[in-house]
């Protein structure tokens, strides 16, 4: 018998949830609309017959993320996206930078499924700039939302903000005790392995190097989705390492891997059993 399956019309996701829309009133409004977190897309949602639907879902349901950091430290509100790059401590700009909207409307046509918001303040300071934040976080983008992430009240803020996911850095977290409480949370909480030297790299130095010991805590912890980052290679313009990227996707399932990558890359690392990809900021 046919096992049917609520997903996205618009992209095949099945991360849907009734509609946000105060407008809308289940059973009572017309036709039954949902919003997807993997695309941003409401509408009716399809009904799939899951025997059929496994391949089609994995092939659809491929990340393509936009990284779009925030430099609110130093720059004015209009000129605020920033290149970014890790010097071994921190995150560090290159003196490119870009107007917000001018920018989105630049990279309008790589058709990004989502985007991820890096507010450079906050993960440096532990103090984001709300202000700014409220104003470049809007659900219609479907943002992901790091805005450093450094105890569980840090991620009842950035829920305020409208983001569709808090993301959680392990250079922003003293252990593996943050991820814990963070699950416990939040179902949308998104993990991220920052690596340097194919070692993680965290606040605090007395935690766990290596890097496929770090995955398999966060499964063990019930994380599904893992974002996987390359400091090494973020910002340089040398493209990603994607030998490592298929190395790790080959062990661990739903990894978001980023780091280098550039849109001529994307289509070589679709080949890969990786979730999705993350591809750094594109300046002329």
């Amino acid at each position: 018998m046919a096992e049917y399956v609520k997903v996205c019309s618009n992209c095949g996701s099945r991360d849907i949830e009734m509609s946000r829309d105060i407008g809308y009133v289940p059973g009572l409004t017309g036709s039954e609309r949902y919003f997807c977190r993997s695309c941003g897309y409401e509408s009716a949602p399809l009904l799939i017959d899951v025997s059929n639907a496994e391949e089609d879902l994995q092939k659809d349901s491929f990340y393509k993320i936009s990284l779009i950091p925030i430099n609110t430290i130093d720059q004015d509100v209009e000129n605020i996206v920033s290149e970014i790059q890790w010097n071994g401590k921190e995150y560090t700009t290159t003196g490119k930078h870009a107007v917000l909207d001018q920018y989105r409307h630049t990279i309008k046509g790589n058709e990004y499924s989502n985007t991820i918001i890096l507010d450079l303040k906050g993960i440096k300071t532990g103090h984001p700039n709300y202000k700014i934040m409220k104003s470049v976080v809007k659900p219609k983008y479907n943002i992901w939302l790091d805005i450093g992430i450094h105890n569980d009240g840090d991620i009842f803020d950035a829920f305020t903000l409208d983001a569709n996911r808090v993301i959680c850095s392990s250079i922003c977290v003293s252990s593996m005790q943050i991820y814990e409480e963070a699950f416990a949370l939040s179902d949308n909480v998104l993990p991220c392995i920052c690596i340097y030297d194919d070692k993680v790299e965290w606040k605090s130095s007395d935690n766990e190097k290596n890097v496929y010991r770090v995955i398999e805590s966060l499964k063990k912890i019930g994380y599904d989705e893992i974002i996987l980052i390359d400091l090494k290679r973020l910002g340089r313009n040398e493209g990603a390492d994607i030998s490592y990227a298929s190395r790790v996707s080959e062990t661990f399932s739903n990894i978001i891997f980023g780091g280098g990558i550039r849109e001529e890359d994307v289509l070589n690392f679709k080949k890969l059993k990786l979730r999705g990809i993350i591809l750094d900021p594109e300046f002329n």
